[in-house]
Parts: C-alpha cells; structure tokens; sequence
C-alpha cells in the first residue's frame, strides 16, 4: 500500500501548449496524512529538428535545503526518478481510461469520412 494518491488534472487551457496536465501527490499515511504537494506538471515530448529529444517529463515545485539552509540541487536520481515514473505511469492508466470510455474496445473509433 502507498503512502500517497497522485491525482491527474488535465490541462484543458492548452497554455503552455506542451503542458498535458498537472498533477497532485496526496498523503494518504504517516506525518504528512490529508496534505497535497502540488505544483506538479507533466509534459509533451520535447521535438527539435523533427526529432523527439525525451518522452514525457515531469517538473516538480520542490526546493531543497540542508539542515543549516543552504539550497540544494534537486536531482532526479533515487526516489525523484521513481516518482516521476510514477506520475507518467498514472497519467497514461488515465488516458487509457478516457479512451475505453470513449470506445470499449480500447482502440480509437476511426476519423468520421473513411
């Protein structure tokens, strides 16, 4: 069982045109229980030249500082890296759902005309 529910909010202003969603982490358990981190985004691939640069990413509103409050780097290496999968994982299993909703057989319904 985890510690928190990651909810997907949809982007549906289209501004940034690259930005799909935002997303809230909610502890469900221990110290931080009924709190939200959000600030959260998920975002299109990144296209330069007609290449794709990454797959989606995910930016995170966190500033870290040591124990004498000098700032941090944030790296996305250990658990940063886990949850970025995690939010990417959670925003496909949603976009999955809007799509069997759409047409239970999963795959889209073919363009109108065809």
């Amino acid at each position: 069982m985890s510690m928190y529910d990651i909810k997907i909010i949809p982007n549906k202003t289209a501004k940034p045109s690259n930005k799909l969603a935002d997303a809230e982490l909610c502890f469900t358990e221990g110290d931080l229980k009924g709190l939200k981190l959000v600030g959260i985004a998920v975002w299109s691939p990144q296209i330069m030249c007609d290449q794709v640069l990454k797959g989606l990413s995910v930016t995170f509103p966190v500033t870290l500082q040591d124990k004498d409050g000098h700032y941090l780097p944030l790296t996305k290496d250990g658990p940063m890296d886990r949850l970025e999968h995690v939010i990417i994982e959670t925003y496909h299993k949603e976009q999955h759902a809007i799509i069997s909703a759409i047409e239970p057989s999963g795959k889209l319904p073919p363009p109108k005309g065809r």
